[in-house]
């Protein structure tokens, strides 16, 4: 479990690190090209985004790398400690320490993640059947394209429905890089595929919806919504989809459940904090002190 907790921090990181970027180049870049492809033309010039960008794209890898060691209970929680860098980082780097609240949504976390090391579940082989499967991408599937769906009819959501959409899509993308996982794990070319294909197709909406979102909103604003519907999602389903099942022990399930709670509230409090606000920010802030938005 230590080598699983180990690949998810460098997902994590990674993923962190790549928000940043992400966000520093998409805020305030302009409403009109709002969940429109176009928008990755404007913003493909910007090497923030792009370094950005393929800092998501390794921290995947990594994260399919930490399925095939641990199961989706315990690596989609494991992935918020992320936010643990740039805490870190409003601290020794640009002198904000923490508040008490910050050291309280950190203690959760870390306590959330030593439970979940104790009393998640093992990875399994085995997967739902089709029915269930099939139900569950088209519910998921319809919340994630919505936004698309009515931006076709000049209708935008806010900001907030967006980062839900964004949610959904990403929960399609963790459970999809637990298929990819497996099918690396089974040699199996079809399940690899097809998990592949799906986390291609959902990142890219979901990219595109957070990349709309993050345009019009402050990131605090998105990236908690994000956060606490991709977390809760995968991991209520895994027990369906994956045959991840929780301990029949009252007293265990009551733990991973607890350990459950605590790392999602910690998660999702500390991406709100003003301190992670203010290093995500940082690139724009050091941008606008020079009257122009150029790349870090």
């Amino acid at each position: 479990m230590l080598v699983a907790l180990a690949i998810c921090l460098g997902a994590a990181v990674c993923y962190n690190a790549g928000v940043v970027l992400q966000s520093s180049a998409a805020y305030g870049s302009g409403d009109d090209r709002i969940l429109k492809p176009s928008l990755f033309v404007r913003l493909v010039r910007m090497r923030s985004w792009v370094t950005g960008t393929l800092l998501n794209v390794a921290g995947w890898g990594f994260q399919v790398w930490a399925l095939t060691v641990a199961s989706l209970t315990f690596v989609q929680p494991v992935l918020g400690t992320g936010v643990f860098l740039l805490l870190g980082f409003a601290w020794l780097v640009m002198g904000t320490p923490p508040r008490p609240r910050d050291v309280v949504s950190g203690a959760a976390l870390a306590a959330g993640v030593a439970l979940l090391s104790r009393f998640a579940p093992a990875p399994q082989k085995t997967t739902a059947g089709a029915r269930a499967w099939v139900l569950t991408a088209v519910v998921l599937a319809a919340v994630a394209v919505g936004p698309l769906v009515l931006r076709a009819t000049k209708r935008v959501l806010g900001p907030l429905w967006l980062a839900a959409s964004v949610g959904f899509a990403f929960a399609l993308t963790g459970m999809s890089s637990e298929v990819v996982a497996r099918g690396i794990e089974s040699h199996r070319a079809v399940v690899l595929a097809g998990g592949l294909v799906a986390t291609i197709v959902f990142g890219v909406i979901g990219f595109l919806t957070e990349t709309s979102a993050l345009v019009s909103a402050d990131v605090t604003a998105v990236v908690p919504v994000i956060v606490l519907v991709d977390t809760v999602l995968p991991v209520a389903l895994a027990p369906v989809l994956f045959d991840e099942h929780w301990p029949r022990s009252p007293a265990r399930t009551a733990a991973l459940a607890g350990a459950l709670v605590l790392a999602t509230y910690g998660a999702v409090a500390l991406a709100a904090s003003p301190r992670v606000r203010r290093v995500r920010d940082a690139p724009a802030v050091i941008d606008a002190t020079r009257g122009t938005r150029t790349d870090p």
